[in-house]
């Protein structure tokens, strides 16, 4: 398997990503639950008085991690990303992002999200909550055991996780 196929399954496989924020000299991670899409966009919600959402607003250059944590040291394998990230306030956009997400998240605990998350409104105007995107403008995977890093194409990337 190919440095892109092995970048493409982290996105698959996972369901968790880190971002990293930052205001000032101080600096925050949060872990998120996401759906991604063909143009290699990913997407979670978040109150919007959260300190990782506040943080967006001022300055929306963030760091991502995508790893699977329940591997050992030795099979561990992630992506580190350089991204902007920004607040989704469109209707359209909320709609086309609403129902993948959930259809995903459902997928892995049914019970979790009751019909109230899955409502537009939640997400606009009035609502405590928004959906964000994330846009990576760099992708880079570890190889090998030291502190090397490979980059890798966005382009490659998004052909190789929509031929899946």
């Amino acid at each position: 398997m190919n440095q892109i196929e092995k970048a493409a399954q982290i996105i698959q496989e996972n369901v968790y990503l880190t971002l990293a924020t930052v205001e000032g000299n101080k600096p925050w991670a949060a872990p998120l639950f996401y759906i991604y899409d063909e143009n290699l966009n990913f997407y979670f919600h978040s109150r919007k008085s959260s300190r990782h959402a506040e943080e967006i607003r001022k300055n929306p250059d963030c760091a991502v991690a995508i790893f699977d944590s329940t591997k050992c040291s030795s099979e561990c394998d992630g992506l580190q990303i350089q991204a902007t990230c920004h607040e989704i306030n469109d209707v359209h956009d909320v709609k086309k992002i609403i129902y993948p997400y959930y259809e995903r998240a459902d997928s892995t605990d049914p019970d979790l999200w009751g019909d109230e998350w899955k409502q537009p409104d939640l997400y606009l105007d009035g609502g405590d909550r928004r959906f964000y995107v994330i846009r990576p403008t760099a992708i880079f995977k570890p190889i090998g055991d030291e502190d090397h890093r490979e980059e890798v194409s966005i382009e490659e990337l998004k052909k190789a996780l929509t031929n899946d």
